[in-house]
């Protein structure tokens, strides 16, 4: 499939690392979302920090969600990994990124995301090395409503308020 932006395609998206052979199909809604998702988000973050980004889980269906959560990961089934499905309907679109070198600016690169760009909610996952982020609802819905919590860091367990300078 031809590619989303210069380094994005369908397949960045279709699968998450933690429920191998598991693809979610690419339905022209699907890739309305993605698309959204590479121009708007992953795209800028790609050439803010110049490295290739991993996604270590994008889209997600009610398959990919009972395979993270039999497997122990802390995957919601109000998350926006879930793109407009029958488990999320307002589900925007994310996606989980890492890349080369996340210990060293992961928390900047958060930071940056935060102050830069339009999002639903930018969480670190410092532990776990990587940041998830997700559309902002108004690109690819027609109502206000966001996240309660919009930046955050999962820690111990728990989804916390980010406060700027936390480590």
């Amino acid at each position: 499939m031809s590619g989303i932006t210069k380094d994005f395609g369908w397949n960045d998206f279709n699968h998450s690392g933690q429920a191998p052979g598991v693809l979610v199909p690419a339905t022209d809604r699907n890739l309305f979302g993605a698309k959204v998702l590479c121009e708007s988000l992953l795209q800028p973050i790609r050439d803010h920090i110049g490295k290739p980004l991993l996604i270590n889980s994008g889209f997600r269906d009610r398959t990919i969600y009972e395979a993270l959560k039999r497997a122990g990961y802390p995957a919601s089934a109000t998350s926006d990994h879930f793109f407009w499905c029958e488990l999320n309907p307002t589900g925007s679109g994310a996606a989980d990124i890492t890349w080369e070198g996340f210990k060293d600016d992961g928390v900047k690169v958060f930071e940056w995301i935060s102050e830069s760009l339009l999002y639903n909610q930018v969480i670190i996952y410092p532990d776990q090395n990587f940041i998830h982020v997700s559309n902002h609802r108004s690109r690819i819905f027609c109502y206000p409503i966001q996240s309660r919590m919009p930046i955050a860091v999962y820690r111990n367990g728990q989804y916390q308020p980010y406060k700027k300078g936390e480590q």
